[in-house]
Parts: structure tokens; C-alpha cells; sequence
């Protein structure tokens, strides 16, 4: 499976295509790669599209994806997760998805079209994602910002105010979002 995914500050969004067959290494490796990604904040909400991704021969897929956001959901939301299907049987995972991340805060939904999809996110007309990052194959560490070494983002964010938002996030304040 490959997974690109795009993160946009402005719009407060990550954007992903998965590719090919999914498996739970990789789904776990993708929560890591975005949760680790410089430009990703809590509350962002989730643009996905997996009707390239094909069928699951796993059933047990669906619970280990439900797991990763249980595990994340203090970084993760609350937020929207859209993602867009390929077919009944998709759209069926994919609400089994949903029922089962529900006390995440996290709340997920699937569409059969990008432009649904984004619409029900509150996107612009016509958006469209900037350019994709792929997703590591292995799980990457997520290491918290060190607040004792304050540096710069590059957008004059520091790492030590980028630390409290993710502790305020995780602690429910609206202040952040």
C-alpha cells in the first residue's frame, strides 16, 4: 500500500490517497508519519481517499484502524474524518469504522465522491490538496517537542507554544481549535 498525504494549515486539513491493499503496519505507520509532521495540529480534520485502496482481506483492518484513533484521539480531536469509498461493501467498513471510534471524538463518515466529501468538511469549492508526502513503511517514533530547546517552525511557532497546544488540545480547550 502506499499512502501520500498533504497537510493544510490554512484550511486546517489532512488530505491522504491510499493505494494497493492496506495493512495494519501500514495504518499504523501513516497515524505516525502525520501525527509527527511538523504542520500537524489537533483538531485538523481528515480528507481520505481509499477508492484506489481495493478490498481488505482482513477483516480484523477495520478494528486495528478504529484502535489507532482511539490511541491518538487526544492529538486527534475532537474533528471530522471524511473519506471516500469505492462501494457498498467499503462503505460498509467504513461505518463499522465509525461505530467504533465514536467515543474518540473523532466523528467519521463515508462518501462516495471527493466533492461530498468536502463539502460536508466545510472546504472551498473545487479544493484540492497541495502536493503529498508519502507515508514511511515502519512506524516512526513520535518524539514531544523539547520545551526547554525553544526553536522556530519556520512560520514563528515554537516548538514550546506547539507543546502547549497539544497538551490544551488534548485536555479538550476550544482555545486552540
Amino acid at each position: 500500500m502506499g499512502v501520500r498525504f498533504s497537510i493544510d494549515r490554512r484550511e486546517r486539513l489532512v488530505s491522504y490517497v491510499v493505494e494497493g491493499g492496506a495493512t495494519q503496519t501500514e495504518a499504523h505507520a501513516f497515524f505516525d508519519a502525520v501525527l509527527a509532521a511538523p504542520d500537524y495540529r489537533c483538531g485538523f480534520d481528515f480528507l481520505g481517499d481509499r477508492r484506489g485502496a481495493g478490498a481488505e482481506s482482513d477483516p480484523s483492518y477495520v478494528y486495528a484502524v478504529a484502535a489507532e484513533v482511539l490511541a491518538h484521539a487526544a492529538v486527534l480531536g475532537p474533528c471530522r474524518w471524511a473519506v471516500v469509498v469505492a462501494d457498498d461493501d467499503a462503505h460498509r467498513r467504513a461505518l463499522t469504522w465509525a461505530a467504533l471510534a465514536a467515543p474518540s471524538g473523532v466523528e467519521i463518515r463515508p462518501f462516495r465522491t471527493a466533492d461530498e466529501a468536502a463539502g460536508w468538511l466545510g472546504l472551498p469549492g473545487g479544493y484540492a490538496p497541495a502536493a503529498r508526502h508519502v507515508a514511511p513503511p515502519l512506524p516512526v517514533p513520535v518524539v514531544p517537542p523539547a520545551v526547554a530547546g525553544v526553536t522556530h517552525d519556520g512560520q514563528g511557532v515554537t516548538r514550546a507554544e506547539e507543546h502547549l497546544a497539544l497538551v490544551a488540545c488534548s485536555a479538550g480547550s476550544e482555545a486552540v481549535r
